[in-house]
């Protein structure tokens, strides 16, 4: 009898013990597919195909400096018969995302990034984009004060030809344990 008592507290401590450890402990990836279903499931323009989709999340220096925070990014690379000022009216009007941190008070604005004016940031399987000097690709860096496109962010399409680009969200979130 006193055995069986025993064992029947031991799995109640060890049930509780999990039960604190999974609550306190983050689940990185779970945030991160969370926060990358966002984009996914966002209306496309019209004309507009996916080619492409992933994430990359992880503690990453360079233009992101986490400082000990988790990131979170997702892209979609896609081809339209859209020209460059109306896909940066569409992004431009487009919805904030909400962030990936665990009271979601800050809403992420998209980023848009052309071919040719893009770079991959991070190894051949997880990566994610920037402009140059790892600047954000949000859509009012394209516009000047004339509500006009740059002139270095503008592309070359001839009348009904596709163009690629990538849009991209990003998000840090504080997680534990801090063991990597």
């Amino acid at each position: 009898m006193r055995k069986n008592r025993k064992i029947i507290i031991l799995l109640v401590v060890l049930f509780f013990i999990c039960l604190t450890v999974k609550l306190l402990f983050t689940d990185k990836q779970k945030i991160s597919n969370e926060f990358a279903e966002q984009l996914y499931n966002y209306p496309l323009p019209p004309q507009t195909e996916m080619i492409d989709k992933g994430k990359t999340n992880g503690k990453f220096g360079g233009a992101f400096g986490n400082g000990g925070y988790w990131n979170a990014f997702s892209y979609m690379t896609l081809s339209t018969k859209l020209n460059q000022e109306e896909l940066l009216k569409y992004y431009k009007s487009a919805d904030l995302f909400i962030s990936a941190e665990k009271d979601k008070k800050n809403n992420i604005p998209i980023q848009i990034y052309f071919e040719g004016h893009f770079e991959k940031e991070g190894s051949n399987h997880e990566y994610y984009y920037t402009l140059e000097y790892g600047a954000q690709g949000f859509v009012d860096r394209y516009i000047d004060d004339n509500g006009h496109i740059k002139e270095k962010y503008k592309i070359k399409q001839q009348p009904g030809e596709r163009i690629e680009y990538s849009i991209q969200i990003h998000s840090q979130f504080d997680y534990f344990p801090k063991l990597d």
